[in-house]
């Protein structure tokens, strides 16, 4: 199991130094010049506690050629001062990208297909989505996404119920967790 430090994790904020039409270019070491990061962002409120910024779109990250950056999936301009949390990974057996095929897709929703995840209903699963894995063309899913476990296998699907765009894809990582007595003080579990 992949194990989380500080070192790949940072809060990225958008400012007019950074914004560019709908996104916000990250500049870190991590991601710079690494078309092959596997990046995952989530929507910060306010870190720290303190006034909060709202950007009320559904995000993806891409590749912009030298740096990667987190863009609203609307296309609506990126909100100044909005805060990501932002996590950088090596692909793995547990950190992939998921790429939505008439194969593997239904709906709304498309299946993961992961020995981690598979038949296991207390995995821990996390996803971006990506416009352009590897550098390559892009696919919007202008939908906020979420994931569901349906009995034997996770799924990532839209939120809005909208059918699932073909060849969009998600940054993904699969964590294999079962809840134990010394790490469940309450009604959450650490990892």
């Amino acid at each position: 199991m992949p194990h989380l430090s500080t070192k790949n994790v940072f809060v990225h904020q958008a400012t007019s130094a950074n914004i560019k039409g709908n996104l916000t270019t990250i500049d870190n070491a991590l991601t710079n010049g690494n078309p092959n990061a596997i990046v995952i962002v989530t929507q910060n409120w306010n870190p720290g506690g303190g006034v909060g910024t709202y950007n009320n779109h559904p995000v993806g990250v891409q590749y912009t050629g030298s740096h990667w950056a987190i863009f609203n999936e609307d296309q609506a301009a990126m909100t100044p001062q909005a805060l990501f949390n932002v996590m950088v990974l090596n692909q793995s057996s547990s950190v992939f990208v998921q790429v939505a095929t008439p194969d593997n897709s239904v709906d709304d929703y498309t299946i993961i297909n992961n020995p981690l995840t598979n038949g296991n209903p207390k995995a821990i699963v996390m996803v971006t989505q990506n416009w352009n894995p590897g550098n390559s063309n892009g696919t919007y899913n202008n939908h906020p996404v979420g994931v569901w476990y349906d009995g034997s296998r996770w799924a990532i699907f839209n939120e809005d119920l909208a059918i699932m765009t073909p060849q969009v894809s998600f940054n993904s990582e699969a964590v294999s967790h079962v809840p134990v007595a010394e790490n469940r003080p309450g009604h959450f579990s650490r990892r």
